[in-house]
C-alpha cells in the first residue's frame, strides 16, 4: 500500500488529481478481474481511497450565439454530424460511436444506448419524436458497411473516441474556446434544458445520471424556479 501510496504522488505531480482518480479506478477494475480468476488473494488497490477533488459548481456551456459559431465551425467537416448530435442529445463522449442502425427505430421514432454502452450501465431511450432536428440529422446519415451511424465519411477504419475527443478539442481552441472539449457539448444540452425550466429529475432521466446531486450542478441556472414551485402553495 505504501509503495501505491508514492506512486500516486508520483502521478500527481505530472497529471491532475481526477486523472489520477480514473488511473486508479481502472487498476482496482483489472486486480479485481484477476482476484476473482483466483490469481491473487487480495485486491492492493482495495484500501486506497479516490482523492476528494473539489467539484466546479459552474460547469462551462455554449450560450446560443456560441453554438451558431460552433455549427459554422464544423460545418462540411468529418465531424458535422457527431458534433450536431452531441449538441441534440447530450451523450457522452463514447456513446454515439457505439450507435448502429438496429438500435434506431424510427416506427416508434426512438433511439437506443445499450446498457454495456452507457456510464451507468442502464439502458436509455432518446426519443426523437417531438425532435425534428434530431430526426433529419438520423434521416441524413448515410448508411455505413459498419453498420455504425457515425464514423469517416469515405469508409475507412472507425474513430477510436480519443481521436474523436482530441480533433474536436483541437478545432474548438483554434475557434478561440480553449475552455471547450467534446464533454461542453453535453454540459451545453443540460445547461439550456434547466435554463428552459426542464424539472431537475427530467433531465436527469434525460441524460442518463446515475445520481440527482450530478444534475443538481446545474440547478443555479433556473433561478426563477423555486420562487414559481413556492407560488403553487395550495393555501
Amino acid at each position: 500500500m505504501r509503495d501505491l501510496e508514492r506512486y500516486r504522488q508520483h502521478r500527481l505531480e505530472l497529471v491532475a488529481q481526477q486523472t489520477v482518480n480514473i488511473e486508479f479506478r481502472h487498476l482496482k477494475a483489472l486486480f479485481n478481474r484477476a482476484r476473482s480468476y483466483k490469481y491473487l488473494q487480495e485486491n492492493p488497490f482495495a484500501a486506497i481511497k479516490p482523492i476528494r477533488v473539489p467539484e466546479n459548481d459552474l460547469p462551462n456551456f455554449f450560450e446560443l450565439d456560441e453554438i451558431e459559431t460552433v455549427r459554422e465551425l464544423f460545418y462540411r467537416d468529418p465531424f458535422e454530424e457527431i458534433v450536431s448530435f452531441y449538441l441534440l442529445t447530450g451523450v457522452r463522449l463514447r456513446e454515439p460511436l457505439s450507435l448502429k442502425w438496429s438500435d434506431v427505430d424510427f416506427r416508434r421514432k426512438q433511439l437506443r444506448i445499450r446498457s454495456r454502452n452507457t456510464k451507468s450501465k442502464k439502458q436509455r431511450i432518446i426519443s426523437f419524436a417531438a425532435d425534428p432536428q434530431l430526426e433529419t440529422l438520423l434521416t441524413s446519415l448515410p448508411r455505413r458497411h459498419d453498420n455504425k451511424l457515425f464514423g469517416p465519411k469515405d469508409g475507412s477504419k472507425q474513430w477510436t473516441h480519443w481521436w474523436v475527443s482530441d480533433r474536436i478539442s483541437l478545432k474548438l481552441t483554434k475557434a478561440g474556446f480553449p475552455w471547450a472539449s467534446c464533454h461542453t457539448f453535453r454540459h451545453t444540452f443540460i445547461s439550456h434544458l434547466v435554463m428552459s425550466g426542464v424539472p431537475l429529475t427530467t433531465v436527469k432521466e434525460l441524460v442518463g445520471h446515475s445520481h440527482i446531486s450530478t444534475t443538481m450542478r446545474y440547478a443555479h441556472l433556473a433561478p426563477g424556479h423555486k420562487e414559481q414551485m413556492m407560488g403553487l402553495r395550495p393555501y
